[in-house]
């Protein structure tokens, strides 16, 4: 069908695991085989607009831990439904839904007080997602980006948090925006000029507790040249020099404070 697109594909996947702990003198093999699907769609419902819905499954392995026991692998699954319409000189975009889900996750193993860790997590994340550019003027190009996400643990984890409880390190609400202005010629050679935002809400910074960091957003600068293959990028990162924490994903419970004011310069040669 001319409007009708499917991919389909099988994998098969082999994952081990010699987990061995000198300190307690204990040694654990994992190996396991699964075969892993993944499936795709896309329908075009017009040349400006198509929908699609994917499916796919995965398995790794978290090696950098002490396990309580032997080790198993994270199994995860992913569905995902959208929308992509536009064009690439004027509007584009693409709105979607999905869902993850993980099995096997480490948790802290409360009988050794937290220092080892144990797999029999789960979690879910689902949200939604929009990406936009537009092209209002020859030069000029406006990105933006949002995302709603919903992640939680489905299974309690034992002596620990809940179903249902929220995850760490992952926002609510987060998105940014992005306009630039080109200078460039028909060539590609000259200056190109770009300012935007980005913020996330709050987020709590370890599972199960009442802590969170609180929100931010930050803004950025970029001035570029380019002459041939020569191009030389300029970037101011947080230009206010905004004072704000992220949750530290080392050691349960603690903070980071973000990065300050950043000043970065590149030159890249293409030849």
């Amino acid at each position: 069908n001319d409007r009708l697109h499917v991919l389909g594909g099988l994998r098969l996947a082999y994952l081990g695991i010699d987990n061995y702990s000198p300190s307690i003198a204990r040694t654990d093999k994992t190996s396991e085989t699964k075969v892993l699907p993944r499936f795709g769609v896309v329908y075009d419902l017009s040349p400006m607009a198509s929908v699609y819905a994917g499916y796919s499954e995965g398995m790794k392995g978290n090696p950098f831990a002490f396990y309580t026991g032997t080790p198993e692998p994270e199994t995860s699954r992913q569905a995902e439904i959208g929308l992509k319409f536009g064009d690439e000189e004027t509007l584009s975009g693409n709105v979607a839904a999905f869902v993850i889900e993980r099995r096997n996750t480490l948790v802290a193993d409360p009988l050794t007080l937290g220092l080892t860790s144990i797999p029999v997590g789960e979690q879910r994340s689902r949200g939604v997602e929009l990406d936009l550019a537009w092209k209002p003027a020859d030069r000029w190009k406006i990105t933006s980006n949002f995302s709603i996400v919903d992640a939680q643990l489905t299974k309690d984890i034992p002596f620990g948090a809940p179903a249902g409880t929220p995850l760490p390190f992952v926002p609510r609400q987060s998105g940014g925006l992005w306009v630039s202005y080109d200078l460039t010629d028909a060539s590609g050679n000259g200056w190109s000029l770009g300012a935007g935002v980005h913020g996330n809400s709050s987020s709590f910074i370890w599972t199960g507790s009442a802590y969170e960091v609180p929100g931010y957003a930050t803004a950025d600068l970029g001035i570029g040249y380019k002459l041939n293959g020569l191009t030389a990028n300029l970037s101011i990162k947080n230009v206010f020099d905004r004072e704000y924490f992220t949750a530290y994903e080392y050691l349960d419970g603690r903070v980071a404070k973000g990065d300050g004011r950043t000043i970065q310069f590149s030159l890249t040669n293409r030849f």
